[in-house]
């Protein structure tokens, strides 16, 4: 499939999800911890406790993005911390 860009390029799907996968996967991890947090805000307004809606978005990045985000310090720290 291909989709046309605002400035009239087109491009494939396929190149669009190489594009994110190499842009999570940037040095300092900023990115992908950002979509991280959305992912895991939105399951967490949807109903879910902090930790499993953590869980769930970690689970999406590394199997969307191939990236491990359960390596970052934040995660660590997430998933350490404890509820009251």
């Amino acid at each position: 499939m291909r989709v046309k860009m605002k400035n009239g390029q087109e491009i494939t799907t396929e190149d669009l999800m190489t594009y994110l996968k190499k842009a999570m996967k940037e040095e300092d991890g900023s990115y992908a911890w950002a979509w991280h947090c959305n992912i895991a805000m939105m399951a967490y307004d949807a109903g879910a406790e902090h930790k499993v809606a953590n869980d769930g978005a970690a689970r999406f990045m590394k199997l969307a993005f191939d990236v491990d985000v359960a390596k970052f310090d934040e995660y660590k720290q997430i998933m350490n911390r404890k509820e009251t």
